[in-house]
Formats: structure tokens, C-alpha cells, sequence
């Protein structure tokens, strides 16, 4: 009995120092598991607590966070969490502005995953070679203006979402002519005859003003970092950026073209709900030197683009966005004589876009129909003084000339009147889908015209900075024609739109566009502007003085026809082709231009060709 109880004794002495010296461990397997909330981070999930077997020696309690090494030494603080980026395999659409994609190769880019590194980094890169054929855009038969050219676009671009306060994104960026940087650099040295970084002779005797371009095809097309809050309410840009609202038709990424528009300022967002307001302030061109830095634009005005869009979700079939941007133009004394006569430009654009496309502009799942209505209006003053309205008398009805409206002539005004913008802009557009892959659509344009550009209002649309060619979204080519011969500019175009999708075997698209002149006295516009005078403008009236002169050209009505094809295939998840041809077929306010009138001396000659094409074919690699 007395070696039992011996025995006993020494089984209840050792009971606590066994449970002291026992460290508490997870389960194996589950050592990296993140513990939930509120759960005992040293206990293995499912226990609360471990009864001690003394009381009087219990280890430390679990709750105080309290955790020794398996030598039972001092406690040690835990290692900080490591920040691992929410955008992973879920990239938004708000940094890849920059690239021009089909569907299915952006649902692969933004889903991708492979490309990050370290939980917080992504990288990419696109390549787009692009071979455009123009014939005859023009419509003169008198010139060669026909073109093939190669050209190429190339991006390299980083996100960095550094934590839940900041992200950085830099995309650099290289446009160039195939060919196009061989130099005379080269000259004598025939080893080097087919590099690109030989260095460029200027003769500065060649131009006005001595002056030369310089070739520069690569730099940042983005370069910005955001502060924001970790729920993303309020976020703040700054640096180079892209801004585009809507279906770009006010302000646009321009991806349709090998360069695109970016410009340098800040940004502020807020969200709350299905709310978003956007307030941007821009720098676009810049008169001055600074810091041993020299600008490009010391010939330019001075250029700013601010404004504000606000976006609303009623519900998931409408969808409102309100906006105001104004282009700001200030030329400075010391570079240009142009801030005697025109000091300050201000050209606001203000309006609203109505759509049922609320889900990333693109349509909820299974809606049978998208609609678009969008209204814009363009006021301020262009600085300058012009005479009033009921004094002009312009004596060249081609150019202007002898109306009261020039710099030189308003001292001897009578009196003279600020010249404002007055101009506006109406898209109606609707599109059904019998079928998941078929949508047919209608759409009209509306640009307002000028009927007397001597007067005091500037009625001529032009918005700030648009995508010229196609819309964005989710109906490609759903905006302008695609040879950008005709603009929306003074200009009423109807068009039909049908896009149908064969699954591997690509997308065809058929877009025939109508264009006609909004007012008959104006000219008619490209992708770069104005196209008037000369041998390919249109019938005029500059001054809306000539409908009584039986001398005068016919005013022609319409501006043209435009029968656009497009075909996109991605036959791998990486790569996409696209072509697209369009024809071309000039109306009669172009044709009647190309007509002489008749003099006593000489008979009337046409030197017009009214038929014209494009062609583009391109590849885009992007991941």
C-alpha cells in the first residue's frame, strides 16, 4: 500500500509541470491558415481554452496575445501582414484605358493572374503593327494622293498596388512609321545603314523661323499614381492620364489611332452607391520653358481642359451621366502677337448622355435592346471682337475677306461684339438583338453647322477631344465611319449598323454612313479638321451673301457616302486580327466644287473623281 500511494504521489506532483512544458500547437497542415475573426490565434480552430490541471501554475491566458517560443522564452511580436493586391485576376477596366482590344481578349486580360508578382505588381505589353491603304480622299483626280503605310504601336505598362492607400500605373509607349527613322545621319557609314539611333541632321534652313520638327516616337503615354481609401470612395490621380467619359464621343482614349490622347493634370473621384463624380484639371500645351526644360508648343496658346462628369445608375436599365468640360486657351505676350487681338479662348461643352448600357457601358445580361441619347451644347467666347451682325459685308464669298470681322479693321467698327460659340450636338441610338450574336442598329448624328462664319457666333460643332473613328464600348464601330474622311462636323449622318459574332470564327460588321451637310453655306470636315478652299473643298458660302448672285455655285446638299466592312477574329487568347475596308462616294456639295464656272474665256472643266477607299489590316498581341 505504501508503494501505491508512493506512486500516486508522484503521478499528481508531475501532472502540471507536463502541461507547462507542452506547447500548443495548430493541427499540421494548418500552420499558414489566417485565423478567423475573433478566433484564438494559438489554438487550433473549434477550442476555446485548455483546463489547466493546476491552478495555481496555469501557462499564459491565450486572450492577452501572448506567444512564446517552443524554449518557453520571452514572448516575440508577430510578423505585420503582408498586403496582397484585391486586383488579382480582376483588373478593372480603369487601368487598360490604354488599350484597344477585342471582347475576348480583354475578358483574358483582365481575368489574368500569371502576370503578377509578389501579390502587388502587374506587368503588360501590346503590340499592334497596322498597314493602312488611302485612295483618293481627296475625290480630285488631278493629284496623287494615294498611300500605303506601315506603322506600329507598342506599350509596356506596370501597375503597382503598393497598399490600400496607393497605386501607381506607367505605360510607355512608342509610335512609329515603319521606316521612317532612317536618317542622314547614316551617311558614309554603311554598317550602320539600318539602325535607328544614329542621331538626326537638322537644316535649320529649310522652314520658317529656322525652325525643325523632332522625331519623337516613344514616351509615356501614362504616368500616374492614385490616393484613395481602402473602401475606394475617394481617390485622387495625378500625373499623365487618360480621360474618357461615356462612348467618347465628347472626350476619348482615341485608341482607334496609333497614338492616342493622354494629357498631364490631376483627377478626383468620388463614389457612393451608384454614384460617381469626376471633377479633372488638365494641362494640354504649355508656352513656357522651365528648369532647363524646353516645350514643343512655344507657337501655341497657353491650353487647359477642365471639367466635371457625374454618372448615375437608376436602375439596371437607365443610366445618366451629366457633364461640363471647357477648354481653356491663354496666349502668352512674350511668344505670340496673336494676345493683342485674342487674349483668352474659352469654349465650353456641357450635356447629357441617357443609356440603358449600365454595366460598364455595356448591357445587362439577357436585355434584348440597347438605346443612346446623347445632347451636347457648346458655349463661351473665343476672344475676339467682331463687327455686329447686321454691318457684315464680306466681299470674297470664299475666304471672307472684306468683312468687318478682321483683327486689323476693328478700330473702325461702328461697333463690334464679342464672337461666342454656339454650336450643339444630338446622337439618337438604338440596336436589337434577335440573337445573342446579332445586334442590328440605327443611329443618328446631328453636328451643327455655321451658315455665316463672319458673324458674331461660331456655330460649327468641334468637340474638345474625341475618339474620331469608333465609339467605345461594347458595340464596336459603332460610332464615325472608319476611313475619317467625313467628321461630325456640320453634319447630319445616318447610319445602320449590323454586327454579327460566329463565334471562333470572328465578328462581321456592316456600317453604310450618309452624311449631309447640317447648314449648306459651311464646308465640310475630316478627322483633322476643316476641309475647305482649294481643290477639295465643297460648295461654300463663307459669308452667307452669295444666295442672290445667279453667278455663284450650287449649294450642294450632301457631303457623301461611306459603306464601311470590318471583320475581327482572336484565334488565340493573346491575339487578335482586325481589317476593314470602306467606300467611299463624294456628294454633290463636293462634286459641284470640283466644277469651274464658266467665263467668256474659258468653259467650265470638272476635275473631281468621285469615288475613293480605305483599307486597314492590323494584328494586336496584348497580354
Amino acid at each position: 500500500m505504501k508503494i501505491v500511494r508512493v506512486a500516486l504521489g508522484i503521478a499528481t506532483l508531475s501532472a502540471p509541470i507536463w502541461v507547462k512544458a507542452a506547447p500548443l500547437e495548430s493541427p499540421p497542415g494548418n500552420e499558414s491558415k489566417a485565423p478567423e475573426f475573433g478566433q484564438n490565434q494559438s489554438l487550433p480552430a473549434g477550442s476555446d481554452k485548455i483546463e489547466p490541471k493546476d491552478s495555481s501554475k496555469n501557462p499564459p491566458s491565450v486572450s492577452e496575445k501572448t506567444d512564446t517560443n517552443e524554449t518557453g522564452s520571452a514572448p516575440q511580436k508577430k510578423e505585420k501582414e503582408i498586403y496582397k493586391s484585391p486586383l488579382i485576376g480582376n483588373t478593372p477596366g480603369e487601368y487598360l484605358r490604354s488599350l484597344q482590344v477585342t471582347p475576348e481578349q480583354n475578358k483574358v486580360i483582365r481575368s489574368n493572374s500569371d502576370l503578377w508578382f509578389q501579390d502587388r505588381f502587374r506587368v503588360g505589353f501590346l503590340v499592334r503593327p497596322r498597314y493602312e491603304s488611302v485612295n483618293n480622299t481627296d475625290f480630285n483626280k488631278t493629284t496623287a494622293d494615294n498611300s500605303n503605310v506601315l506603322t506600329g504601336l507598342t506599350q509596356f505598362y506596370l501597375i503597382a498596388d503598393i497598399n490600400p492607400y496607393v497605386l501607381f500605373k506607367a505605360t510607355l509607349q512608342d509610335s512609329r512609321i515603319w521606316g521612317g527613322e532612317q536618317s542622314p545621319a547614316y551617311t558614309g557609314t554603311s554598317r550602320f545603314e539600318l539602325g535607328t539611333n544614329g542621331g538626326v541632321i537638322y537644316d535649320t534652313t529649310k522652314t520658317s523661323q529656322n525652325q525643325v520638327p523632332v522625331l519623337n516616337t516613344t514616351s509615356f503615354r501614362e504616368a500616374f499614381f492614385d490616393l484613395r481609401t481602402p473602401d475606394q470612395s475617394l481617390r485622387l490621380r495625378l500625373g499623365r492620364q487618360i480621360i474618357d467619359f461615356g462612348d467618347g464621343r465628347i472626350l476619348g482614349a482615341a485608341n482607334d489611332n496609333q497614338i492616342g490622347n493622354s494629357s498631364d493634370g490631376l483627377r478626383f473621384t468620388a463614389k457612393s452607391g451608384n454614384n460617381t463624380l469626376d471633377t479633372f484639371g488638365t494641362v494640354v500645351t504649355s508656352q513656357y520653358n522651365s528648369s532647363g526644360l524646353v516645350s514643343a508648343n512655344t507657337t501655341l496658346p497657353n491650353s487647359y481642359l477642365v471639367g466635371a462628369n457625374n454618372f448615375t445608375k437608376f436602375a439596371s436599365w437607365l443610366a445618366l451621366d451629366i457633364y461640363d468640360f471647357t477648354v481653356i486657351r491663354r496666349y502668352n505676350p512674350a511668344n505670340n502677337s496673336t494676345v493683342v487681338t485674342k487674349p483668352t479662348d474659352q469654349q465650353n461643352t456641357y450635356g447629357f448622355r441617357l443609356t440603358n448600357r449600365t454595366e460598364n457601358n455595356s448591357l445587362p445580361e439577357g436585355v434584348p435592346f440597347d438605346w443612346t441619347v446623347e445632347a451636347a451644347w457648346q458655349g463661351g467666347y473665343n476672344g475676339l471682337r467682331v463687327g455686329t451682325s447686321w454691318l457684315q459685308n464680306a466681299t470674297d464669298p470664299t475666304t471672307g475677306t472684306g468683312a468687318i470681322n478682321a483683327f486689323n479693321n476693328k478700330n473702325l467698327l461702328i461697333e463690334n461684339e464679342n464672337q461666342k460659340y454656339a454650336s450643339h450636338f444630338l446622337t439618337l441610338q438604338v440596336g436589337v438583338h434577335p440573337s445573342k450574336n446579332l445586334r442590328i442598329g440605327l443611329q443618328y448624328v446631328y453636328a451643327s453647322g455655321d451658315p455665316n462664319r463672319s458673324d458674331s457666333s461660331v456655330s460649327t460643332w468641334n468637340a474638345p477631344f474625341p475618339t474620331r473613328r469608333i465609339a467605345s464600348g461594347f458595340i464596336p464601330y459603332s460610332g464615325n465611319g472608319i476611313a475619317g474622311t467625313f467628321f461630325w462636323q456640320n453634319a447630319k449622318d445616318y447610319s445602320v449598323h449590323i454586327k454579327w459574332t460566329s463565334g471562333k470564327w470572328g465578328t462581321f460588321i456592316f456600317n453604310p454612313h450618309f452624311y449631309y451637310k447640317a447648314k449648306l453655306q459651311d464646308a465640310y470636315y475630316n478627322n483633322n479638321g476643316i476641309v475647305t478652299g482649294g481643290l477639295a473643298g465643297s460648295t461654300e458660302d463663307f459669308s452667307n451673301n452669295q444666295q442672290y448672285n445667279a453667278n455663284s455655285q450650287h449649294l450642294g446638299k450632301k457631303i457623301g457616302t461611306e459603306v464601311d466592312f470590318i471583320y475581327m477574329v482572336t484565334p488565340w487568347e493573346n491575339v487578335s486580327i482586325w481589317g476593314g475596308i470602306a467606300f467611299l462616294r463624294a456628294g454633290d456639295s463636293i462634286r459641284n466644287a470640283h466644277v469651274t464656272v464658266p467665263t467668256s474665256n474659258t468653259p467650265s472643266t470638272y476635275t473631281g473623281k468621285p469615288d475613293a477607299s480605305y483599307f486597314f489590316l492590323q494584328t494586336v498581341f496584348a497580354i
